[in-house]
């Protein structure tokens, strides 16, 4: 799993629930967006879905079979928009703006084939539940809608008691997407390299 972090956040807002994913035996990578954390560079938000790209082929290129893309806000439009150009297996978004600061996913909606979860609070004040509303029907089968209490933006719904059940959601999601393909894969007997 993939995880691409919110404005003005970095990586590290998404380090507790990689932890979870990890756990579950899944590989997570979390990485800092050009101009964000330690990653340098300047702040190109119109050009962040590019580092999210580059990020898919390391994954890719370091021997991952299944790609699933977390993102939470901005972090969620450069997934949508990736998840269009890119093969991969299952996009989950937190309160995806349709457009932030030339970063647009409008275009592409239509044509992202991949399961897609989209997630917003009800009380949400930086994205309206309207606008995810409207992506969740532009975006074609199979798609899934949760609307939950709060107002947190983001990755910020993950945090408290009402988190542990998000992230059970997101979890019990990317295991029906993966867990037939993970069934019918040859397994490596044990000592072998």
């Amino acid at each position: 799993m993939i995880f691409a972090h919110m404005f003005p956040t970095d990586q590290s807002s998404w380090y507790s629930f990689a932890e979870v994913v990890a756990l579950r035996g899944l590989t997570s990578l979390t990485f800092d967006f050009r101009g964000y954390g330690n990653s340098e560079g300047p702040q190109e938000i119109a050009r962040i879905d590019r580092d999210l790209a580059g990020a898919v082929h390391y994954a890719k290129h370091s021997g991952a079979r299944r790609i699933v893309l977390i993102g939470a806000s901005m972090g969620g439009t450069a997934a949508l928009k990736v998840s269009a150009a890119e093969p991969i297996d299952a996009v989950v978004v937190f309160s995806p703006p349709i457009s932030f600061w030339g970063l647009s996913s409008e275009e592409v909606l239509p044509s992202i084939r991949a399961p897609k979860f989209f997630l917003v609070s009800e009380k949400e004040m930086n994205v309206s539940v309207q606008s995810v509303r409207n992506q969740f029907k532009i975006a074609p089968e199979p798609k899934k809608l949760e609307i939950v209490a709060g107002s947190a933006h983001g990755s910020r719904m993950l945090e408290g008691e009402q988190g542990k059940k998000i992230q059970e959601k997101i979890l019990k999601f990317v295991d029906s997407i993966l867990a037939p393909v993970r069934e019918s894969e040859p397994q490596i007997p044990n000592g072998l390299p």
